[in-house]
């Protein structure tokens, strides 16, 4: 398991474009599995590592910016599902930036 940032303290650009070069330059492009734990930390792990219920994607790839826009997308959609059903205990309760929005 390899951190990837906290959304309490990082835009989720950021923490996406962490994952996204962990995966291509640490992990050789393997697949692996981009999680959410309840605390609002990102991680990168084998997806059989992996709890279900944190899973937000696996991913595989050579280039780090396909893989980071799919990671951040999945990341905000994540995010929403999370907080339609009850507030985020670490969320500020702010709305993503204009860079931040989903597509």
């Amino acid at each position: 398991m390899i951190a990837a940032g906290n959304l309490r303290k990082y835009p989720v650009t950021l923490i996406a474009y962490a994952a996204a070069r962990i995966i291509t330059q640490e992990l050789d492009g393997k697949p692996s599995a981009v999680t959410l734990d309840p605390e609002g930390r990102a991680w990168v792990e084998g997806p059989e590592e992996a709890a279900e219920v944190d899973v937000v994607g696996v991913y595989a790839g050579p280039s780090p910016r396909p893989l980071a826009e799919a990671i951040r997308e999945d990341l905000l959609h994540e995010l929403e599902l999370r907080a339609a059903a009850g507030p985020l205990p670490w969320h500020s309760g702010r709305k993503p930036g204009k860079r931040e929005k989903c597509a």
